[in-house]
């Protein structure tokens, strides 16, 4: 088995090393008698439904296993039909970050990729796990308390709507931010006006005008207007952009 540079190889003694049954081990030497590389033999017991076995095998890998460039697309679609989100945040983890923009209309269930996204449209996921930037022109809604954290380097749109305990973590730029029923944003919020209903910005805001009812700002503020309303509280420093600006 010839592998790419800085590719890792499976093999029997390496399965054995991890003192991997002896019936699993003789199920892989069936299909890679010489080993094969990490991608292959997940995309293989994959296609075998052998789940338990592709996440202890991502679990016990090297930090970056995969070669430079490799498409992992069908494992990444075959896991989150599963809902194996944690499983799929981890196998990203483990890509090499991908120069390749991927471009999309629209987004109404989950977005995993090891790059930047730019969404043409609005994005209503289940779940969001972007190595890179995600860019949307459209708007980002989170209304179902189940949907599960969504996480990026930056996440740009014109308008992000959290309800119901949503959570992002992400360095966050948009027109309008919402906030609602214990909904969070872990990372600095850059927007024209942020409104916090009884939820959580656990990083800096700079925004022209700031709605906070009952909600908590741990960072600073940097803004032109705020109204701290029933118990909305600033942990940081409070900055004007205007100095005639002080409610």
């Amino acid at each position: 088995m010839e592998a790419k540079e800085e590719e890792f190889i499976i093999t029997r003694k390496w399965l054995e090393k991890l003192r991997t049954s002896e019936d699993e081990i003789m199920e892989f030497e069936k299909y890679f008698p010489n080993g094969g590389t990490t991608i292959d033999v997940l995309n293989k017991f994959m296609n075998m439904d052998n789940l338990r076995f592709i996440e202890w095998i991502l679990s016990m890998t090297p930090s970056f296993p995969f070669a430079k460039g490799t498409n992992a697309s069908y494992l990444i679609d075959e896991l989150a039909q599963y809902k194996r989100y944690y499983t799929v945040k981890q196998l990203l983890d483990k890509l090499h970050f991908n120069e390749t923009p991927r471009v999309v209309d629209n987004v109404n269930n989950y977005l995993f990729y090891d790059g930047d996204v730019y969404v043409k449209g609005d994005v209503n996921p289940q779940s969001i796990y972007v190595k890179g930037n995600l860019k949307i022109d459209g708007k980002l809604t989170v209304k179902d308390r189940q949907v599960d954290e969504l996480s990026a380097q930056q996440i740009s749109a014109s308008e992000i709507n959290l309800f119901n305990h949503a959570k992002i973590y992400a360095q966050i730029k948009a027109k309008i931010v919402n906030l609602k029923v214990c909904s969070m944003i872990s990372g600095n919020v850059e927007a024209d006006t942020v409104k916090l209903n009884h939820s959580l910005i656990l990083s800096n805001v700079d925004a022209n005008e700031i709605i906070n009812d009952g909600g908590y700002i741990w960072g600073d503020v940097n803004t032109i207007k705020i109204q701290n309303l029933n118990g909305g509280m600033v942990a940081g420093k409070i900055t004007y952009k205007r100095s005639d600006e002080h409610k």
